[in-house]
């Protein structure tokens, strides 16, 4: 059986998850992020943005499949080494359980992102008999599950429904991904959190998220949040520019 950390951190009530960020500092905001590695990139580029990830000590690194193995060897466990599925689930007549297989083989990746078509969301029975497949040669290879939703046009009834049926699958997460200059409304976050209750983690993928952002999600009870390695410089800014006000305030004099 598989540990359910995920599982763990997304049950956390969302003042001690508050607190615990705000008592943790620049750690504890690392810890909240999942770090993207863009395809195309220089490996020795790679190396370096992998070990920075295992020296702040993030959630996550999200690599190419073929240097996932790699990526494990250098995090040695310390950071989660993730990968995304290029098929869709729900796309009709494709070989995503094989292509989840190739995937997984060999490569020691610790999660597997899978990205689900909107147009399935009505066919709740289909959509869970291929899923369970899916979430059960994950497990088979150790891994994490996440199932990642597009919310562009998606109602707060309908992410309920889908987060409901996600945890019927064994799922281990749901992705909210924003499309490029999109907006997450914070109602569909408050709403996918409060579905999940504990039985699935949820992480968002919000391209260009500022720091307010960040801390209002994880305020609502989001795990992580995803970030390209610019991103990621710019929010550690600015939570270093923040904290260094009140550590700079001297303490009063004892009487």
């Amino acid at each position: 059986m598989i540990a359910s950390t995920q599982v763990a951190a997304s049950s956390m009530g969302r003042l001690a998850q508050a607190e615990a960020y705000g008592s943790e500092g620049l750690a504890g905001l690392a810890s909240h992020l999942d770090l993207e590695i863009p395809t195309g990139i220089a490996p020795i580029d790679v190396a370096v943005l992998i070990r920075r990830a295992r020296e702040l000590g993030v959630r996550s690194v999200c690599v190419p499949a073929e240097v996932a193995t790699a990526a494990h060897d250098a995090l040695r466990g310390r950071v989660r080494v993730r990968t995304t599925c290029d098929q869709v689930l729900g796309w009709p007549g494709n070989s995503l359980l094989m292509h989840v297989g190739e995937r997984l083989e060999g490569r020691l990746v610790d999660e597997l992102d899978i990205p689900v078509d909107a147009s399935v969301l009505g066919d709740a029975a289909w959509l869970s008999l291929q899923l369970r497949r899916v979430v059960a040669r994950c497990h088979a290879h150790g891994a994490f599950a996440a199932a990642a939703l597009r919310t562009a046009g998606l109602t707060t009834a309908e992410l309920r429904t889908q987060a409901r049926g996600l945890a019927r699958a064994s799922v281990d997460a749901l992705a909210l991904v924003v499309p490029e200059g999109g907006a997450l409304p914070l109602e569909l976050v408050a709403a996918a959190v409060d579905e999940a209750a504990g039985r699935l983690a949820v992480r968002v993928v919000m391209p260009g998220v500022t720091f307010s952002q960040l801390q209002r999600m994880l305020d609502l009870g989001v795990q992580s949040v995803s970030v390209t390695p610019d991103e990621m410089d710019v929010l550690l800014a600015a939570a270093s520019a923040k904290a260094a006000p009140a550590a700079a305030t001297p303490r009063p004099k004892a009487a």
